[in-house]
């Protein structure tokens, strides 16, 4: 699904990444790439790169709607590391 989702709003944003959340949990691959750390919070897994190098691997498991905050400080601090 390429293509960009920044434009949504917020409530439209939930709802792609809820149906991300879907198809992979059917077995379908998803590589998302995005700067904002509440969406990167919803991943199993981030990868940081930075200057063309993979510099961080955080096994963030399986999302929790409840655990979003924790996740997304998890996700900022990953990232405050490799700036």
């Amino acid at each position: 699904m390429p293509g960009r989702a920044g434009a949504l709003d917020s409530g439209a944003s939930d709802a792609v990444l809820d149906l991300l959340l879907q198809v992979n949990a059917e077995g379908v691959a998803v590589v998302l790439v995005t700067h904002d750390p509440r969406v990167a919070a919803r991943a199993q897994r981030l990868l940081v790169l930075a200057d063309g190098q993979l510099c961080a691997h955080v096994d963030l498991g399986p999302f929790v709607p409840d655990e979003l905050d924790a996740r997304t400080r998890a996700v900022t601090d990953a990232l405050d590391q490799h700036r």
